[in-house]
């Protein structure tokens, strides 16, 4: 926004909870602002490495992890049902994932580095809304959608073939209820 006084502007950033949630986007936002126009780069706070720590500190934290891994195990058997229903439930998902054939190489395959672009795309809720109510998907539905088609799109300016390919991505999912016990989808 701009018209602000002494010249200032101001930047209002509204992201959906599937790009980015809490703390993790305000950290992304933060790596692209500073606080200071035209500041420079702060000089590296000295640092020296702690000593090592020493055998009989190990072996202790190593008797803690055994320790604390034996009682995780048998925690497990306090709940049967518990552990038995969340099993049931999880198993679709581990039996698709044992089977999956490997992603296909890409460019995207390689370290994320100080070279990266953002690209913004500008919208409104109630238009995402619109166009998810229009296909009987929900708000999440479309940014997927959206952002398989910025992926298929910039696999194809790099020359890359799209078609029958595979390329894995983690989506972060709300087990969250409603009131009403049903699962939240907008």
């Amino acid at each position: 926004m701009t018209g602000l006084p002494d010249s200032q502007i101001a930047l209002f950033v509204r992201m959906h909870h599937a790009i980015a949630d809490g703390m993790a986007a305000m950290t992304t936002i933060a790596a692209f602002l500073d606080a200071v126009p035209d500041a420079p780069a702060a000089p590296a706070r000295p640092w020296a490495p702690e000593p090592g720590p020493s055998a009989r500190e190990l072996l202790a934290d190593n008797v803690v992890c055994y320790v604390e891994h034996f009682v995780g195990a048998f925690s497990v058997l306090a709940r049967p049902r518990t552990t038995l229903r969340d099993v049931r439930a999880a198993w679709p998902a581990i039996r698709e994932l044992l089977a999956e054939e490997p992603a296909t190489e890409t460019s995207l395959d390689r370290m994320v580095g100080p070279d990266r672009n953002l690209a913004l795309i500008r919208t409104t809720l109630d238009q995402v809304k619109e166009v998810a109510h229009t296909h009987g998907a929900t708000v999440n539905d479309v940014l997927l959608a959206v952002t398989a088609g910025g992926l298929r799109a910039l696999l194809r300016s790099r020359g890359e073939p799209v078609e029958g390919i595979t390329v894995r991505i983690y989506v972060p999912v709300s087990f969250r209820r409603r009131a009403h016990g049903r699962s939240r989808a907008i």
